[in-house]
């Protein structure tokens, strides 16, 4: 987010967090070559799935006090939000729960919030950190899907089906609420009835962050910003809710987790290069929902709040030579944070060695994975954080000591080069310049 100029409202921002200490190859962690002029993008099936989402974020600068979000939860929900003070005073946010009717339990899943920060790549970086260190921390939970054994379900089960990715809440050591009618809980501290709290943030400094929990029954859910000694309950009783900028992106969403399913193993030789591209301009997968403070039809340009889950095999076949693991932002600056998923998890800096890589031309090597070392079945999870760009690329590729080796589609019939004429159509369309 914090959008510069945009020609096309489809390239929103996204970073996803940057974590210092890169596992698996670290020798390897932050080599930068030029995007091949060529590669095969890899077949894909995509599915959604996974819980509602819950999007604050317009107005993502803040002018004045009031409500930011304001919307019902119900089952399972995940919340992100994105604010900047603008504001000449400190302000304090706090995100307010409560049950509808009747009284409800909530039970909190995965966390990530990031300290307020005026360093916007630091305060992504931060909260996704956090988010995806509780994944690992729960991965016993976690189902590890693979294609064949989705087709299963999906066969069985009917085209409805997508993998639950939610079995964090049979752990019963995770924190639960109890309210009953007329009390709340503050969501950024989970401090129960306390009018008081809230997290305090200065001038020009960004608030960002998500968190899943599992309501029983309705719960409303506001996001406030106010002064650091108003009283939050009294304040969501008398201020006014504030409308959305220029940037309509606020809103309640289905179905916050998607899926890519590689269909066969990745397998290059070396000098060969497979891709897969994610939230170009026109990306038919960003969500589309309804804000529900205004009933305003809105797009989450962008797929900020959704966990991204990249479920690929190696191929043994190819021998056990290091495949390359890189990342290209297509969009321009990027920063985050991912999770690589074999035999073991990784938490891997995005990029991996500074605070934020913008070269629309260039991949970054993130680590190199082997079937014997890391295992053949492997998923990728990253998120789009709000304060980079998309698209976003990703390659699998077996380096050859020389350089500037030609690499050649191997499908036939295909023109040379077609991705890297869609960079330039798509530079210049971002750019206004005619072709």
């Amino acid at each position: 987010m914090i959008f510069n100029t945009i020609r096309h409202k489809g390239c929103a921002f996204f970073a996803w967090l940057g974590v210092a200490g890169l596992f698996g190859h670290p020798a390897f962690a932050g080599e930068v070559h030029p995007v091949p002029e060529t590669y095969d993008e890899v077949e894909v099936e995509t599915v959604t799935g996974g819980p509602r989402l819950l999007f604050s974020d317009s107005p993502e600068s803040v002018y004045e006090k009031g409500i930011l979000f304001r919307g019902v939860a119900d089952g399972d929900t995940r919340l992100f939000l994105h604010h900047l003070n603008e504001t000449k005073e400190t302000l304090k946010i706090a995100v307010l729960l409560r049950p509808v009717s009747e009284g409800t339990f909530i039970t909190w899943g995965l966390r990530g919030i990031g300290t307020p920060n005026r360093n916007y790549f630091e305060a992504a970086r931060e909260s996704q950190r956090h988010y995806f260190e509780g994944y690992v921390k729960n991965r016993s939970f976690m189902v590890r899907p693979d294609y064949k054994t989705y087709r299963h379900e999906r066969h069985s089960a009917g085209n409805q089906y997508a993998p639950d990715y939610y079995n964090i809440y049979a752990n019963r050591s995770l924190a639960v609420t109890h309210l009953n009618p007329g009390e709340f809980v503050e969501g950024l501290s989970l401090a129960k009835n306390s009018r008081f709290l809230g997290t305090r943030v200065r001038p020009q400094e960004l608030l960002t962050g998500m968190f899943d929990f599992r309501t029983r029954g309705p719960v409303e859910v506001l996001v406030l910003i106010m002064g650091p000694k108003d009283d939050a309950v009294a304040f969501a009783g008398a201020a006014k809710e504030l409308p959305m900028d220029e940037h309509p992106l606020r809103g309640i969403y289905e179905h916050g987790d998607l899926t890519y399913f590689v269909k066969k193993p990745v397998q290059v030789l070396p000098g060969q290069t497979a891709g897969l591209t994610m939230g170009v301009s026109d990306d038919p997968l960003f969500l589309k929902g309804k804000d529900p403070m205004s009933g305003t039809e809105t797009v989450d340009y962008g797929n900020y709040g959704v966990i991204y889950h990249v479920v690929y095999d190696l191929d043994p076949s190819a021998g056990d030579e290091p495949l390359s693991l890189s990342y290209n932002p297509w969009g321009g600056n990027f920063a985050g944070t991912g999770l690589i998923a074999g035999r073991e998890e990784k938490i891997v800096g995005i990029p991996p060695a500074r605070e934020v890589f913008g070269e629309q031309d260039k991949r970054e090597t993130i680590l190199k994975l082997t079937p014997s070392q890391d295992g053949i079945r492997q998923e990728f999870l990253w998120s789009p954080p709000g304060a980079s760009n998309l698209p976003l690329r990703i390659f699998w590729t077996k380096d050859v000591p020389e350089r500037n080796v030609p690499v050649k589609s191997s499908r036939d019939g295909e023109e040379p080069g077609r991705m890297r004429a869609a960079f330039e159509r798509f530079k210049a369309e971002r750019d206004g310049v005619p072709m």
